[in-house]
């Protein structure tokens, strides 16, 4: 009894067979490195995201202690008034822009931090700094000023500028504070002419 033959496959259909594999696994390893690319990337915005909005947080919270130590050095009796404060001590504290111990450089980015004396607020990573801007003569108040006899009542105007850094990443936050003085007068003003925040805004942020 004679045996079943297999025809054989001709050797042009053998190279046709091996070209249409090649070409797939050519596309799927396309295909991997497209996936693998696009995994990392997303993994990487979501940490710069995670880490942007811990930058956040932790340069308002230095940017709050930054404001209560600008009231409680100016603002916590009538006699703690900005132009009698010694602004040549090596703090956080800097006089006008323009004048004699003003800060020395523009805090818009992270290391020009390092050519002035900063206050930490938790950690050497958690900066800041008290700018005093000046008087604010408010004409809709009677009696307002920044000329003697009402530059004892004027409105004053304070700049705090704060940063965390991690790394390579950094975010600098910054606010305009209002004290209107005699901080304890006695005569009823409106309370948003008293102190508080009056500007705000972010000058940059840097992620990895």
């Amino acid at each position: 009894m004679r045996g079943t033959r297999t025809p054989a496959v001709p050797v042009r259909q053998q190279g046709v067979v091996l070209i249409i594999s090649l070409a797939l696994l050519a596309v799927l390893a396309v295909v991997a490195v497209t996936v693998s690319s696009t995994a990392t990337l997303e993994l990487r915005m979501a940490e710069n995201d995670r880490l942007r909005q811990l930058l956040l947080t932790r340069a308002e919270r230095a940017l709050q202690q930054g404001r209560e130590a600008a009231l409680a050095t100016f603002a916590a009796s009538p006699t703690q008034v900005p132009e009698t404060f010694d602004f040549s001590q090596d703090d956080a504290f800097y006089a006008p822009p323009g004048r004699p111990y003003a800060l020395p450089t523009h805090p818009s980015r992270p290391e020009a931090w390092s050519s002035f004396t900063a206050a930490q607020a938790g950690g050497p990573n958690d900066l800041y700094v008290v700018e005093y801007l000046g008087c604010y003569d408010v004409p809709t108040l009677p009696g307002e000023g920044c000329e003697p006899p009402y530059l004892a009542q004027a409105m004053r105007l304070f700049r705090i500028t704060a940063m965390s850094r991690e790394g390579l990443a950094a975010s600098i936050l910054q606010e305009v504070v209002a004290v209107r003085y005699p901080v304890f007068a006695r005569i009823p003003i409106p309370s948003y002419y008293q102190k508080g925040r009056v500007a705000w805004t972010e000058l940059g942020i840097e992620a990895l």
